[in-house]
């Protein structure tokens, strides 16, 4: 008895359970077992809708009476087959057995003659039903074959898709036993009971909608006293998004123009504007130069070229209400600079590259550039900008002639220094590395007094407080000594109660009543360090008239710089506490420094300097009552020693050449003072001096080009190089070895391919991309003929090239930029503007510019690639994710929680039924 009563409470808690399951997943989708919840649909719900379609194969068929007809279903979702949530199956309209639900295949074996429709019907969560159906002809089969009389009628296409709109033809047959026959009465149907009755009696149906998904098409056929006919076909509407409307703009003429600065250029340019191909009005077309709007002339507009040196790009957009902007392609004018104008030829930046560490005083490097224009004269650019594309390493700050880096933290950026003069541009770039080290020892930045500034009646006084602080600005709390003194010139406003500590008292004189800029300084002293210094003003009232005493002396010099052999004058006036002219006496003396004065007393004396230079000290001190001073101090500058030598340096002196090669020779002049005047020399000549050994094939005044001929040996003195300077000469001679085996010439271009954006801001949709080539030859052979095409990179829009050695030249999408020989030691720059497209696909396009670059000395070339830019925009849709590759869509856990939770509710599970059980247990005991 007591195994019944166990078995059946195991029974009933169980069954009880499943219901409770069941109840669960027809209520909420999910099931639950103690703690484990399986969810399952999640997929169903995260599933994007689309449109599902059924297909029933055979879609006709004729069969006798008695022989079953097996049908079979596809579900497919937006083309592709599916899984299904239902598929029911029905015959004209009649369900069919319950058992054939869900399946794909249906047998249907009919028992009295006549035309049926099969239909199976598929619905899936997300997605509208859909219906396919087939039509079945079943013949009596008789005794001979058939005898009863069958009308039949069959509709094609049985399925079809359109777009919104566009009509689709349907044609019907009607046959009496398997052959043609006229009918009384044939009527079409579209989606309902309606009937078409403008196609009655007509074989031919046309039919449209605008509606997308799954329509019923159906027509009727009687023909006496038979049976009526029925057909069915479907009519899938997709759904399509209309194209955007196209706006694009072309100007002519495209070909390049060009001119010399002083004479004028006049071009007029044209557009055509068109939408979706068709010739089209805007309602307003802008025109552009570089950029900067010129005009709304309309189609047509004349550009003047300004008579500055530089190129011009000339662009029209066109506008119109409701359509996106268009941007023409791009026409250039060149203004290039008459023979005898001086044009921008020269610009770097040094030093560079530079290694920093995160250490004080190791972790700063000044820029420093330089800018000649082709006379070789030092020139100040228009505008400059750095741009870094690492800001994170490291700030910079503005100096005289460059910047100076000051590095924040480990790691490596390229700084991007473009400069600009008479609308010429030049590129360099400073490749900074910053590395870590361990601080060793701080260094004493400052020093800062508190407060700066008080107000004081006589007699009153005020606590003063100073502090010590390390480059970085954090406070140093020990190992400083602090000395305080009131400067010498307002000593008699007070007095301090200490002259060394952190913190001192100053008590104001009675009678004083002034303000005293810079009055109290303190010095600060760390570690045998350079000392810093800051000083607070102090202002002091007196109720009563303060008496009028001497206070102060100044001194002014009609000149503060001059030369050795020089003279200046030097002037002291005294002021009273009231800041009034007050008589005095002056005495003077030379404090610091070699200079002579003409007189030791006087309010004005003349400094001589002599053949010393330096800075020269003078003191005066002013007396009336008191004894006030001041210094004032004068800068002696020597005079240029004049040139007695000049030394020409020629490289190399003694090379080794194998036969029929070249040899580049670079020469170098310097003057007795060891600056190089290579450039300011009357001029630098070469002579070939023995033809055996080889010739000359190209020179400029500081290089040269020989190459070997076939004869060996060692030739002394085979060339000369000469050289003067006003009335100075010097001369050396080169003395070349030539073999005939050696080293194969090595013909190699070092490349540097970056990418920035130009403002230095993060990667976005419009932002500019500056690509900056770079081609250097850092091997002793020449390379000639070197071209470089570059391709427009995906997902950008050209919008300039330039270069100080040829104008590149852009053909589709592809550039082309004829680079020349590289020398050795030499290097030529392109610098190429792209503009990232609008719309992209997606947030994260990766964008890289690809180049080829070949030469004459390397035919097959080789190809560079630049950094890559991520944009972190994208206005486009991003790409769906199928349910093959994602079954469940994000739901804010990770699959790894997923798991735990997983492993948890199957423990919780356990316990809980391991708990049920022995509960049970008891129950049945205590009964």
């Amino acid at each position: 008895m007591d195994f019944f009563k166990t078995v059946g409470r195991r029974v009933y808690f169980q069954v009880r359970r499943i219901k409770k399951a069941m109840k669960n997943w027809k209520k909420f989708g999910v099931i639950m077992f103690g703690g484990l919840l399986l969810a399952m649909n999640i997929l169903p719900i995260a599933l994007a809708a689309g449109l599902l379609t059924v297909g029933v194969s055979p879609s006709g068929s004729t069969i006798t009476m008695g022989t079953p007809a097996t049908f079979t279903a596809t579900v497919k979702l937006n083309g592709g087959l599916t899984s299904f949530d239902t598929l029911k199956w029905s015959v004209n309209d009649t369900p069919a057995d319950q058992t054939t639900s869900g399946k794909t295949s249906f047998t249907f074996n009919p028992t009295t003659a006549g035309t049926y429709t099969i239909m199976a019907r598929a619905t899936k969560l997300g997605s509208d039903p859909a219906t396919g159906q087939a039509t079945l002809i079943v013949k009596d089969g008789g005794n001979g074959g058939g005898t009863t009389q069958l009308l039949t009628v069959g509709i094609t296409p049985s399925g079809a898709t359109v777009n919104p709109g566009v009509p689709q033809n349907y044609d019907a047959t009607v046959k009496l036993n398997g052959n043609l026959t006229s009918f009384d009465t044939l009527k079409w149907y579209f989606d309902g009971n309606s009937e078409s009755t403008s196609y009655r009696n007509k074989t031919k149906f046309a039919v449209s909608s605008m509606t997308a998904g799954n329509h019923n098409v159906k027509v009727v056929a009687n023909k006496g006293t038979y049976n009526e006919a029925t057909a069915n076909a479907t009519l899938t509407v997709q759904t399509v998004t209309p194209p955007a409307e196209t706006m694009a703009i072309h100007i002519t003429p495209e070909e390049p123009g060009s001119t010399e600065v002083g004479t004028p250029k006049v071009t007029n340019f044209a557009a055509n504007v068109t939408l979706d191909g068709r010739p089209f009005s805007p309602d307003v077309i802008q025109w552009y130069a570089n950029d900067v709007f010129q005009s709304a002339s309309g189609v047509n507009f004349t550009y003047s070229a300004p008579m500055i040196v530089g190129t011009y790009r000339i662009q029209a957009k066109a506008v119109d209400g409701g359509k996106n902007d268009a941007w023409s392609n791009s026409a250039y004018v060149y203004v290039n600079p008459t023979p005898d104008q001086p044009y921008f030829y020269l610009f770097e930046v040094n030093p560079s590259p530079v290694t920093l560490y995160l250490t004080p005083g190791a972790d700063i490097q000044d820029l420093i550039y330089t800018a000649r224009d082709s006379k070789t004269n030092s020139i100040i650019p228009d505008s400059m900008s750095w741009i870094s594309n690492n800001p994170a390493i490291g700030h910079m700050d503005v100096i005289d002639q460059g910047r100076r880096f000051v590095a924040d933290q480990v790691g490596a950026t390229i700084i991007t220094v473009t400069a600009k003069w008479q609308n010429k541009t030049l590129y360099d770039f400073v490749y900074v590395t910053v590395l870590d080290v361990p601080v060793t020892e701080r260094v004493l930045g400052s020093v800062e007094i508190t407060p700066p500034s008080t107000a004081l009646t006589a007699g009153g006084n005020q606590p003063f407080s100073a502090q010590a602080y390390d480059l970085f600005h954090n406070p140093i709390n020990s190992g400083v000594t602090y000395q305080w003194q009131i400067n010498s010139n307002v000593s008699y406003i007070g007095y301090l109660n200490q002259a060394y500590g952190q913190n001192i008292t100053f008590t104001a004189n009675p009678g004083i009543n002034n303000t005293f800029v810079g009055a109290l300084t303190v010095n600060a002293y760390f570690n045998n360090q350079s000392p810093q210094s800051d000083s607070a003003t102090i202002a002091i009232s007196d109720v009563i008239i303060a008496q009028e005493v001497l206070a102060r002396v100044d001194v002014t010099a009609t000149r503060y710089s001059i030369l050795t052999n020089d003279t200046t004058v030097l002037t002291a006036q005294a002021f009273s506490n009231l800041s009034n002219p007050w008589p005095a006496t002056y005495s003077w003396q030379i404090e610091s420094g070699n200079a002579t004065l003409s007189s030791l007393t006087g309010q004005s004396v003349v400094l001589y300097s002599n053949i010393w230079t330096g800075p020269v000290t003078v003191r005066v001190w002013a007396t009336n009552g008191n004894v006030v001073t001041n210094t004032s101090t004068i800068m002696v500058q020597g005079t240029i020693p004049p040139v007695n030598s000049i030394n020409l340096v020629v490289t190399p002196q003694t090379p080794t050449i194998v036969t029929n090669n070249t040899q580049q020779f670079i020469a170098r002049v310097y003057d007795g003072y060891g600056s190089n005047i290579t450039s300011q020399v009357d001029y630098i000549n070469w002579t070939n001096l023995n033809p055996t050994a080889g010739s000359i094939i190209s020179q400029s005044r500081d290089t040269m080009i020989w190459r070997a001929d076939s004869i060996l040996g060692t030739f002394s003195n085979a060339l000369r190089v000469e050289t003067r300077w006003g009335n100075l000469t010097d001369t050396e001679y080169i003395s070349p070895t030539v073999i005939l085996s050696g080293p194969i010439p090595n013909y190699y271009i070092t490349s540097i391919f970056t990418a920035v954006i130009k403002d230095g801001s993060t990667p976005s949709e419009g932002d500019i991309i500056l690509y900056t080539v770079t081609l250097r030859n850092n091997q002793p052979n020449l390379v000639s003929g070197i071209q470089l095409t570059m391709n427009v990179p995906t997902y950008t829009t050209f919008i300039s090239a330039s270069s100080v050695v040829d104008h590149p030249r852009i053909s589709g999408r592809t550039i082309t930029w004829d680079t020349g020989t590289l020398y050795n030691g030499e290097g030529k720059t392109m610098i190429v503007e792209v503009q990232i497209n609008d719309g992209l696909p997606k947030v994260g396009v990766s964008i890289t510019g690809q180049a080829h670059v070949r030469a004459d000395q390397i035919p097959q070339g080789f190809n560079i690639t630049s950094n890559t830019i991520v944009v972190t925009s994208g206005s486009g849709p991003i790409t769906p994710v199928t349910p093959t590759d994602e079954p469940l869509t994000p739901t804010g856990m990770d699959w790894q929680t997923l798991v735990l939770i997983a492993m948890a509710s199957l423990l919780l599970a356990s316990i809980t039924w391991v708990g049920l059980e022995a509960k049970a247990q008891r129950r049945l005991q205590l009964n």
